[in-house]
């Protein structure tokens, strides 16, 4: 799973997943499972279908899928994930990174 913050990252990405790997996008585009998920009409759909494609299609030929995550910022689950870190309860594992 490559889970990219912006910029071109998650085109770069595409050249270090696995096929059946995921491409996971915090900033978009949008795509219309999003809008499915969240019950939004079929023109929002359509529109979110239509900006999301040239990364379905990048991620097609890959093997891969494409998917957005919307998140929101949430203070006191940040500070319990910093908790966890710092206990090492859970501990980050990076297989391979790239520079963007």
């Amino acid at each position: 799973m490559a889970l990219s913050g912006g910029g071109d990252a998650l085109e770069k990405s595409v050249d270090i997943l696995k096929p059946r790997g995921t491409m996971v996008s915090l900033v978009g585009p949008l795509d219309a499972a999003f809008a499915r998920a969240r019950g939004l009409n079929f023109v929002l759909t359509f529109v979110f279908r239509l900006m999301s494609r040239k990364n379905k299609r990048l991620a097609k030929k890959r093997e891969l899928t494409y998917s957005f995550l919307f998140a929101r910022p949430d203070g006191d689950q940040l500070a319990e994930i910093g908790q966890l870190l710092k206990s090492e309860r859970i501990r980050p594992v990076i297989g391979q990174g790239i520079s963007v």
